[in-house]
């Protein structure tokens, strides 16, 4: 990216006569005198002869000291210019007489609301005769007006900050936007949590004969960044451009650099997605579900599912999730010659007691409607298992109530399997208290001779490293997942990444990481499962992943009890086929499989969209 030499600060992007146009302070110029850029391509600006002068009430020059977020707005013969001033949003409207490209006269406006910080004019565009200006507090709003003199202000938010969601902190607006299917308003969110700033960008459509109705919006960040809270990005201005299906973004980060971000249009994600090779489809069991509630014993008769499965002496050795009326969780025992066929041995391999008191009234029945953990209240939830060191180490989730869900490991030798000898050793507890953590994964290996647990997928891979579980104990993992806020990715059908689902496998094109994810825009739509293709030696290094789902809830087992879940808890390599065991509906374990070199094949060659960053150092 090419700016002019005397730039000092960048103040604000936005499209003028369909170019971008950065408005800055120069070096010629002087702190509180603005200066304008131009570019053809959104990467090198060519200084313009003009500069911008904004006129007061009273005649005076503005002066620009604690102003940015300066955005333009051809408007039919009208040119509007938006920007905050000292922590308020301040409007000005070029003069008639002046030529499209003289900025030198611009007069003050009244603004719609004295509490807006920031906002920008719906360009080309007037609902019913009047002006739309789409402005922030810490919430969105829209206001109208024909003559600047009197206004007409939504009385609720049209972008409101969502709970549970990565939009749940104040919101700016970075960009509005006319496009085929309604009015873009592109915002930025951000928070910090421990000295590091994760900014967001999402965006909103609105309908053209209605600026208050909201068409769409999106269920998860259109781009994220982490940067240290002493070094934040700031967001200065986006330019839509649908007609190449993009949209840039412009930031300045701590250094004074501005970068450019180059991402699809939103709600036109979808449409850059391959459609999923044939070597990534699973095809289900015949027999599902291979092990179900009604045939199994008065402590499994509520459900059955999640199972965790390793592979020993030729044999897969199957934990499920077996749960009672009494809405206690245990770990139950099957086994498999083939990896296809189990017997079920009905006995409980693993029950962890826990000093719990059920929830008052009792329910009297298992009840995914009131207790979403499975429909239960206790016990031990959600296995997953690997072998290290001639010991099956198990992870699972201890449930002692909905503010504390910690993730705990207990080990036994691999000896006990065949004997069906259930002595493993005292669970260690490897998370906080008071915590909400699931889905974290063990590698079944060391890496560069150290343990490894996976625990978090955004807004990066992140993974622990350690010699010993056992001192996990005094120093328990501090996940970035503190809550659902912090599970939001791409768009699209894996917006909301409820987490790892089953252990890494290793391949020789790198580990193969399955997750699960829901469309935070189609709630409804359920648990679907993806792959992963990570770095061998720096698994924290994504290589490929799936840009559609490998499987999704469709057969009748798989909405049973909870709708639309697919929970993919285990994965083993058996003869040349890889075998996915999940559970259905919160109720049954089933299964999937597919060859698993060709679908290693298939997943190395899954190119993920990717943004295209630019940035420069400013002379």
């Amino acid at each position: 990216m090419r700016l002019p030499k005397n730039v000092i600060t960048p103040l604000g992007v936005s499209k003028f006569e369909d170019n971008p146009a950065l408005v800055y302070a120069s070096k010629r110029r002087g702190h509180n005198k603005l200066s304008l850029a131009v570019s053809e391509d959104g990467l090198h600006f060519n200084e313009s002869d003009e500069a911008p002068v904004i006129l007061t009430s009273t005649g005076k020059s503005e002066d620009i000291d604690a102003s940015d977020n300066f955005r333009f707005a051809q408007i039919i013969d009208d040119n509007f210019l938006t920007y905050t001033k000292s922590g308020r949003l301040s409007i000005a409207q070029q003069k008639s007489d002046a030529e499209i490209w003289d900025m030198a006269l611009w007069k003050k406006l009244r603004t719609s609301n004295p509490r807006a910080s920031g906002g920008m004019f719906v360009p080309e565009y007037k609902h019913k005769g009047q002006y739309v200006l789409y402005y922030n507090t810490s919430q969105i709003y829209v206001a109208t007006t024909r003559d600047f003199s009197s206004w007409h202000n939504s009385h609720h938010p049209v972008i409101d900050r969502r709970r549970r969601s990565f939009d749940n902190k104040p919101l700016t607006i970075i960009d509005v936007s006319i496009c085929k299917k309604g009015i873009l308003v592109v915002y930025a969110t951000e928070r910090t949590h421990k000295k590091q700033q994760m900014l967001m960008i999402g965006a909103a459509l609105f309908d053209k004969s209605n600026p208050s109705k909201e068409l769409w919006r999106s269920g998860a960040p259109l781009w994220q960044a982490k940067s240290p809270k002493n070094k934040p990005l700031k967001p200065i201005g986006a330019v839509s451009n649908e007609a190449d299906n993009k949209l840039l973004i412009y930031l300045v980060d701590s250094t004074g650099s501005l970068r450019q971000v180059s991402m699809v249009h939103p709600g036109h994600v979808d449409e850059v997605a391959p459609p999923l090779h044939r070597h990534l489809k699973l095809t289900r069991n015949g027999k599902n579900p291979i092990i179900a509630p009604e045939d199994g014993e008065e402590w499994e008769q509520a459900g059955t599912f999640n199972p965790a499965a390793v592979v020993h002496d030729g044999k897969v050795h199957m934990f499920y999730r077996a749960m009672g009326h009494d809405g206690i969780s245990r770990f139950a025992y099957a086994s498999s010659e083939d990896g296809v066929n189990f017997t079920r041995h009905r006995e409980i391999a693993y029950n962890h007691e826990v000093d719990f008191t059920p929830p008052r009234p009792y329910p009297k029945a298992h009840d995914p409607n009131i207790y979403a953990s499975g429909g239960g209240w206790g016990g031990s939830e959600d296995p997953r298992a690997v072998i290290i060191d001639d010991h099956v180490h198990m992870s699972f989730c201890i449930f002692e109530g909905w503010q504390s869900m910690r993730q705990a490991i207990a080990r036994l030798h691999t000896d006990n399997l065949n004997e069906r000898n259930w002595d493993w050793q005292r669970p260690l507890l490897v998370s906080p208290e008071n915590q909400r953590q699931k889905n974290w994964m063990i590698f079944p290996e060391r890496i560069d001779g150290k343990l490894a647990i996976l625990h978090a997928l955004v807004p990066d891979v992140t993974i622990d490293y350690f010699d010993t579980f056992e001192e996990l104990e005094a120093d328990p993992i501090q996940s970035p997942i503190q809550g659902d806020a912090d599970r939001f990715g791409r768009p699209g059908w894996d917006g909301f990444l409820r987490g790892a689902s089953a252990p890494p496998i290793r391949s020789e094109h790198g580990w193969v990481l399955f997750y699960h994810g829901t469309d935070p825009e189609q709630p409804g739509s359920g648990y679907k499962l993806g792959a992963m293709l990570l770095d061998l030696d720096d698994p924290t290094i994504v290589l490929a992943r799936t840009n559609r789902p490998i499987l999704e809830p469709e057969e009748w087992y798989e909405s049973d009890h909870k709708p639309n879940v697919i929970y993919a808890s285990a994965a083993v390599v058996k003869d040349g086929l890889l075998h996915i065991y999940y559970g259905g509906g919160d109720k049954h374990v089933c299964a999937a499989s597919t060859n698993f070199e060709r679908f290693v094949g298939a997943l190395k060659e899954e190119q993920e969209y990717q943004f295209d960053e630019h940035q420069v150092e400013l002379e």
